[in-house]
């Protein structure tokens, strides 16, 4: 990590580049550049958004920020949580990179995943026809109090990839 300059943080699903600014913040004070994008439709409205993101793909993701860590002067330290995990595996696979840290990684293609608490969340999406051209959106994210879908940073211009 010695020569590594940069820092690129990955979110999950549900969340903007902004949620990462304590992290980003941390890694500033010990002298690297963060790049906190946001992914691709994750930057609108939640139902605009939802309603979008259903056709992207794991690999549109990947390539987006594939174009991203290609501009960097030097290889990154890549980050992500959860769905960003899961992406920031592949874009590694794809770049040359200083380390790469994949936290709560979503399951990926083949790994078992479906407990009770997941089928109930996601079950009518399931049903619904042609779900994979469809976001899956939780039906309890009505009960969600609102300062919780609201990250406090989300005002702070966050650059989206």
């Amino acid at each position: 990590m010695a020569d590594t300059k940069h820092v690129v943080l990955i979110h999950g699903t549900w969340l903007r580049g902004d949620s990462w600014a304590d992290t980003r913040a941390e890694f500033e004070q010990r002298g690297y550049t963060v790049h906190t994008p946001t992914l691709r439709f994750h930057d609108l409205p939640f139902e605009e958004g939802a309603k979008k993101v259903g056709p992207v793909s794991l690999r549109d993701y990947a390539d987006d920020l594939v174009a991203l860590v290609e501009t960097l002067d030097s290889p990154p330290l890549i980050l992500g949580h959860s769905l960003g995990g899961l992406i920031a595996q592949l874009v590694a696979a794809r770049t040359p990179h200083a380390g790469l840290v994949a936290a709560c990684t979503a399951p990926a293609a083949g790994i078992f995943s479906m407990y009770p608490s997941t089928a109930r969340i996601f079950l009518g999406h399931y049903l619904q026809p042609r779900p994979w051209d469809k976001p899956p959106v939780s039906h309890h994210v009505e009960t969600v109090p609102q300062q919780y879908l609201q990250h406090p940073h989300r005002a702070s211009g966050a650059g989206n990839v």
